[in-house]
């Protein structure tokens, strides 16, 4: 079901604020920013389910990219969208939702809300990599950026990419390409896709610290308890008697 965290909201510069709520699971976030100043994308995402963190303090830039993928919506200066969507996790122990939002600069309008106490399990994380050498588990997607939002079209960097069944090193300017075939939003020459697989290998990346690329946006399928397996098939099964 879809919730409210917050409407019409202003944030001041600087600050990092906190909308939380008690779900049973938690499966897509929705932020929208209204300002005609055009500096939402200088706003920075956490989402944490108790104390485990599934978006690590990741760029709006970065969230819309992979948005754009999946989402045919165009950002413009003064209205700035994001659906962040991490399959579905179920929340442990009375553990609560908190998405927190910060930024550098003032924001007003700003709305929050989630899609929460979905059946099912399949969690999905977020995690930006400022390393030009790493390695993560169960990745499903890699985004390269610049942390200033500007342009890689002219980034010709190799990036090294391997995993157990493959071995590749295509150029940022090359997933610029790719990110533009992709979008289905619209994307900018900031964003470069790298990398993108249905099913999750542990992958390792490495390019020139010299690249005009400074950042990675990492999607990675992560793994799940048997609780939290037996709770989502409680979760079906109580959706199941309530339909009949």
């Amino acid at each position: 079901m879809l919730v409210s965290l917050t409407t019409n909201q202003t944030l001041s510069a600087g600050s990092t604020t906190t909308f939380t709520y008690s779900p049973m699971s938690f499966s897509k976030a929705f932020i929208k920013v209204d300002d005609n100043v055009g500096d939402q994308l200088t706003t920075w995402v956490t989402i944490q389910l108790g104390s485990r963190t599934i978006v690590n303090d990741v760029q709006l830039f970065q969230l819309a990219g992979y948005m754009n993928m999946y989402c045919n919506y165009t950002q413009t200066d003064a209205d700035t969208y994001v659906a962040i969507d991490c399959g579905i996790w179920q929340l442990m122990n009375q553990e609560n939702l908190y998405i927190s939002l910060r930024v550098t600069n003032e924001q007003t309008a700003v709305d929050v809300s989630a899609i929460v106490d979905e059946a099912g399990l399949n969690p999905v994380q977020y995690t930006t990599y400022s390393d030009n050498v790493f390695t993560a588990e169960n990745v499903l997607c890699a985004i390269g950026s610049k942390a200033t939002s500007s342009s890689l079209e002219e980034d010709v960097t190799a990036v090294t990419i391997r995993n157990a069944i493959m071995s590749c090193s295509p150029t940022v300017a090359s997933g610029v390409s790719y990110m533009r075939s992709e979008a289905q939003g619209g994307a900018t020459d900031g964003q470069s896709l790298l990398y993108k697989e249905r099913i999750p290998h542990t992958t390792s990346f490495n390019y020139s610290s010299g690249a005009t690329m400074d950042q990675m946006l990492i999607a990675q399928s992560i793994p799940y308890t048997a609780d939290q397996l037996r709770q989502a098939k409680n979760q079906a099964f109580i959706n199941r008697a309530f339909a009949s």
